[in-house]
This record gives C-alpha cells, sequence and structure tokens, in this order.
C-alpha cells in the first residue's frame, strides 16, 4: 500500500531476495524518510525500518501464506513501491528539481488519499443503506404483526447476528416477505367480507356513512377478531336480507290474491311499486321504501275490498228481499247465485277471482235493478 509521502527527499535501499514462504521470493524497495518514519512510529535506519516493516505487515495479517486476499494486498504494496522507486530513477536521471519533485508527491498523496476518501465513502453509504433497511424492515414488520394481532417473533433470531448488518438484512427479509404474503390474504378475506357487507347495505338502501357496518379496510387493524367481527355483521344483514325478502314475497301474493278478487291487472300495480317487483328471476327490490310501499298498496286494496264486499252483500240482501216478495222462482233465483251466496261472508272468505270486480258489481246492481222493476209492475 503506498505509504503518504511529504514535501521532501526521498531515498531508496533495496533488499534482495526477501523469502515471503512456500519457495516465493521477492525484492523489496523501501522508500523511507525521516519524516515518513517518524510519523509511523518506527526507525530511521533502513534494516532496522525493514524489520519494524516486516513486523507491521505480519501483525496486519498482510503475510498469510494461505490467504489469497493478503496476497493481493501484498503485491500492491510491493507494486507500490516499485513504481515509486521507478519514478525515483526516472527523476534522477531527467534531473528534476527537489521542489518539482515534492510537488508531484505531494499530488500523488492527494490522489491516493482521495481515492481512499471515495471507497470510505462509498462503504459508510452503504452500511447506512444496509442499516437503514434492518430498520425499515424491522419497522414494517413490526407495524403488520401489530396490525395482525400477532406478536413479533424475529427479534430475537436478528440479535444473534447482531454487529453483522448483512446477516440482519438476511435473517429479517424472509421473514418480512412471509409476513407481507399472510398480510395480503387476510386483507383478501377482508375486502371479500366487506364487499358483501357494501352490496347487501346497498339492497336494503342502508346507508353506509351512518351505520355500524365499516365499509374501509383499516390497515392498522386486520386482526382476526376484526375479521371476525365482520363476518358476524355479513351474517347479520344476511339474515336481515332474507327476512326482507321473505317479507316482499309475502306482500306479493297477497297483493297478488287482492287483485285476483278485484278483478285489477296484479302486474301494472306492482311495476307502479317498483320495476324489479316484475321479475320474477331477477333480483327484487327490498329496500324499507319497496316495502312501505307494498304495505300501503295491500292497504289500499283491502279497504276497496271491504267497500265493494258490503256493496254486493247490500245488493244480495235487497235481492233476496224482493225474491222473496214476488215468489221468485228458483229458477231464476239460480241465476244469481253467485250473487247472493256471499250475502254473510267475511272478507277474508271471499277469495274467488273477480267476485268483487266492478264488473261483477255492475251485474249483481243490473240483478237487483231488474228485481226491482218486477215487483213495480
Amino acid at each position: 500500500m503506498c505509504r503518504p509521502v511529504f514535501k521532501c527527499r526521498w531515498q531508496s535501499t533495496k533488499f534482495p531476495q526477501f523469502d515471503r514462504g512456500g519457495g516465493q521470493q521477492y525484492d523489496l524497495v523501501i522508500l523511507y524518510h525521516h519524516n515518513v518514519t517518524d510519523r509511523l512510529g518506527c526507525p530511521r535506519e533502513p534494516q532496522v525500518f525493514l524489520a519494524f516493516l516486516v513486523m507491521r505487515l505480519i501483525s496486519d495479517n498482510h503475510f498469510n501464506m494461505h490467504n489469497h486476499h493478503n496476497d493481493q494486498l501484498l503485491h500492491v504494496e510491493m507494486t507500490c513501491g516499485s513504481l515509486l522507486s521507478e519514478l525515483q530513477k526516472i527523476w534522477d536521471e531527467v534531473g528534476e528539481p527537489d521542489i518539482e519533485r515534492d510537488r508531484m508527491l505531494f499530488e500523488l498523496e492527494k490522489e491516493c488519499l482521495e481515492a481512499y476518501r471515495r471507497k470510505v465513502d462509498q462503504a459508510s453509504q452503504f452500511r447506512a443503506q444496509l442499516r437503514q433497511a434492518v430498520a425499515d424492515s424491522e419497522a414494517e414488520l413490526a407495524y403488520i404483526c401489530s396490525a395482525m394481532g400477532e406478536r413479533p417473533i424475529y427479534l430475537m433470531k436478528l440479535e444473534q447476528g447482531a454487529g453483522n448488518l448483512k446477516k440482519e438484512v438476511e435473517a429479517v427479509m424472509p421473514q418480512l416477505e412471509e409476513m407481507r404474503k399472510r398480510k395480503s390474504e387476510r386483507k383478501s378475506q377482508f375486502v371479500e367480507v366487506l364487499d358483501q357487507i357494501r352490496n347487501i347495505s346497498k339492497e336494503i338502501c342502508r346507508s353506509t356513512e351512518d351505520d355500524l357496518y365499516t365499509t374501509i379496510i383499516d390497515e392498522s387493524d386486520l386482526s382476526l377478531k376484526r375479521l371476525e367481527e365482520l363476518q358476524s355483521q355479513l351474517l347479520a344483514l344476511q339474515k336481515e336480507k332474507s327476512d326482507r325478502l321473505k317479507h316482499v314475497l309475502d306482500h306479493l301474493n297477497t297483493l297478488n290474491s287482492l287483485c285476483v278478487v278485484l278483478g285489477m291487472d296484479f302486474k301494472v300495480k306492482i311495476s307502479e311499486i317498483h320495476p324489479t317487483l316484475d321479475d320474477s328471476k331477477g333480483t327484487k327490490d327490498i329496500s324499507s321504501g319497496t316495502i312501505e310501499r307494498l304495505s300501503t298498496a295491500i292497504s289500499s286494496l283491502q279497504e276497496v275490498k271491504i267497500q265493494r264486499m258490503q256493496k254486493l252483500q247490500d245488493l244480495a240482501t235487497t235481492m233476496v228481499e224482493l225474491w222473496n216478495l214476488m215468489d221468485t222462482p228458483i229458477e231464476e233465483q239460480q241465476m244469481f247465485q253467485n250473487v247472493t251466496r256471499n250475502i254473510a261472508a267475511s272478507v277474508n272468505e271471499i277469495t274467488e277471482p273477480n267476485s268483487l270486480s266492478v264488473d261483477f258489481l255492475n251485474y249483481a246492481e243490473a240483478g237487483s235493478v231488474k228485481a226491482a222493476t218486477v215487483e213495480i209492475e
């Protein structure tokens, strides 16, 4: 490695055939100066300085015959020293002034330091990135575990690799990926449940703003407890939907029975309430408004049925009285038997189709008028 140089003359001493072991020998070129040796804390004499340098290299593990990396470092040091020696020879032949030599050596030192600084900065930046990666991963893991209501189990494993950032990253990343996968699966479950809650809420026209049913995923709470709460809410909504649908179907059956008795068009009537009610295969509207309109229509038709029944019974009573006064033959009375047979029936007992239709009431009224005409004559 290049030793620091200063603005001064360098002296060169060559020590031939330094044996590093393994049968390999090298020529060492030592460039030294009193200022350098003083700063390094080593002797000024060349031979002693060489011994100091060798011991320094050995203590720094630069001479390890079984370490290829250390071989490369030693080679770089030897090459650097050879190049400086060659440069010294060239300057001697050229006759380079000492001042110029010192200037060039200073520039060389500056470039060397800058190269070291760049490597140090790069290493420092990489270390910072690793530390940030570990911190971010740990924070994300803690957040995911907290959101899913689970206790982090990675901390103990990370402590075993303390002091080695790469090992910490290698330890935390697989667990982070696993927790991300589990979080994604759990979130999909939430999405499925919340979508059903949202759809059923729309079907029954339930306000999602004022409702207790939360239709937005809170990623800070993806625990099983929260999922079970939403599933319970979904079951309650599904039951409410089922009850509402049964209620609507019951209303439709009642309304249909009334329309049959009163001689009204059932499809026209329900289309006026809501178009989906006329669709036998599609989804029927089960909102509170539709149920309320069905109830109103049923009440209205029931009132009409009562009124028409009373009118029919009045007409039937009149006809029977006239027949008794005139001793009307049984054959003629049987022509209006469908009118008189409901003379004492209750509202719920009248269920035959068109038995209270406008046409049938007109027919009954015509029979009553005929009987009264016969009496007058």
